[in-house]
């Protein structure tokens, strides 16, 4: 009987840490759609709008997902993130890398890859635990820490192949046509 309340305890331990961190989440992704330098693709680049919701769709058909919300913010390095609740995902864009991909001599294969990995993320529903995984790598306990890391490198590597996949699917469909 001591072992079950212990059990219990634990459990419930487990579900209130995980609740509280999945309200964090959602008020810090609340809080960054709020933000001024934060606007949707139509708003923020309508020039590029068309070409980069064309190129979501199709990558999303291919992950055979719902395709996701796109926002853009204002930054200094290229970058790209998913954030995902049940029933909603985003992909946030930092502008920068629309900058980096037009520098490139293929801009719409740079953003491909780059937007791909991220619908990696939300086709093997990594959007959650990469951010606790993220929460956990930055406590300073050792071997939690270290676990979390670990856990992080097989995350990414999982989004690099099925995003591998995903992008050659791409190219083949384009060849197609």
């Amino acid at each position: 009987m001591e072992g079950l309340i212990v059990l219990a305890t634990l459990i419930g331990s487990l579900f209130i840490y995980a609740l509280s961190i999945y309200i964090r989440l959602w008020y810090c992704k609340k809080k960054l759609k709020q933000h001024i330098h934060v606007n949707d693709l139509e708003r923020a680049l309508p020039v590029h709008a068309v070409w980069v919701y064309k190129l979501l769709q199709e990558l999303s058909l291919i992950a055979a997902i719902h395709p996701p919300k796109v926002f853009v913010y204002r930054a200094e390095l290229p970058n790209a993130f998913v954030a995902a609740m049940p029933l909603r995902s985003e992909i946030y864009i930092a502008d920068e890398l629309f900058e980096e991909a037009n520098a490139s001599h293929d801009p719409i294969d740079t953003l491909a890859q780059t937007l791909a990995h991220e619908i990696a993320h939300l086709k093997l529903n990594h959007a959650f635990t990469h951010a606790i995984y993220t929460y956990l790598s930055y406590q300073h306990i050792p071997m939690l820490s270290d676990l979390a890391k670990n856990k992080l490198r097989t995350i990414e590597q999982e989004a690099d192949d099925e995003a591998e996949r995903i992008v050659s699917q791409l190219h083949n469909f384009n060849s197609s046509l």
